[in-house]
C-alpha cells in the first residue's frame, strides 16, 4: 500500500506555552515536583503517534514541543493536512478533589464524533475495568462550551480527558499507564475508522466533521 494511502490521525497536544492548562501543586515547598496539563498531553501524543505508526497509520502532531499554539492554528494544521481523524489530548481538573475518571467529547452535531467517543470510552473499559469511564459528551455539555478543535475540524474528531490532574492518585496513575491510555485511544479509533471508513476531509454536511 502506497504509504499516502494509509489512514492519518492528526493528534493535538492541548495547551502548550504560557497556556500550562490544568496543574497540580503536589508540594508548595518544591515547583519540581508540580505537574502540568500542557507536558502531560504532549508526552501522551508522542506515546500515541508511536503507537499510530507502529500498527502502519500516518500520524500529525498539532505542536512538538512546549509552546502555544491558537485554537484556529490547531484546525488549519488538520485540515490542511487531510487528516482522516482527529484527537484532542487533555487532563481534567475540578476543586474536588476526589473527582476522577476518564471522558470522551465530541461536537453536538457530529454523528460521527460521537460514535469514535463511544468506540474509545470502550475501549478503556475493557483494558481497565476498575478505572471509572465518566462516558461520552457533547461539547455543549463541556466546562468550555465551545470547543473550536470539535466544531472547525473536516474530519471526525474527539477531545479526550484522561483524568484528573487534580487527584493525585489518578495524576500518578495516567503518568505510569500513557503507554496503555496510548493504545486504548488507537484501538478505540482505529475500530471507528474500519467501521466508517472515513475519507480525508471530506465535508458531508453543513456541519464539517458529521
Amino acid at each position: 500500500m502506497n504509504m499516502n494511502t494509509k489512514p492519518l490521525v492528526c493528534i493535538d497536544a492541548g495547551h502548550g506555552g504560557r497556556d500550562s492548562g490544568a496543574c497540580n501543586m503536589r508540594d508548595p515547598a518544591r515547583t519540581d515536583d508540580d505537574l502540568y496539563e500542557k507536558h502531560l498531553t504532549l508526552q501522551l501524543a508522542f506515546t500515541l503517534k508511536s503507537a499510530f505508526e507502529r500498527d502502519g497509520w500516518r500520524a500529525m502532531l498539532t505542536r512538538e514541543s512546549d509552546i502555544a499554539i491558537p485554537l484556529m492554528t490547531r484546525v488549519r494544521i488538520a485540515n490542511e493536512g487531510k487528516a482522516n481523524l482527529f484527537v484532542s489530548l487533555h487532563w481534567n481538573a475540578a476543586v474536588n478533589k476526589k473527582a476522577v475518571g476518564f471522558e470522551v467529547y465530541h461536537d453536538n452535531n457530529s454523528a460521527r464524533g460521537k460514535s469514535m467517543a463511544e468506540y474509545v470510552c470502550k475501549e478503556f473499559s475493557r483494558k481497565y475495568p476498575d478505572r471509572k469511564v465518566r462516558g461520552v459528551f457533547p461539547d455543549n455539555q463541556s466546562q468550555h462550551t465551545d470547543l473550536t478543535v470539535l466544531s472547525r475540524t473536516a474530519m471526525p474528531a474527539i477531545l479526550v480527558e484522561s483524568g484528573f490532574i487534580s487527584n493525585d492518585e489518578e495524576a500518578d496513575w495516567t503518568l505510569k499507564n500513557m503507554t496503555g491510555i496510548a493504545e486504548c485511544i488507537v484501538k478505540g479509533m482505529q475500530a471507528f475508522y474500519n467501521a466508517w471508513k472515513v475519507k480525508p476531509g471530506v465535508i458531508t454536511s453543513a456541519n464539517t466533521n458529521s
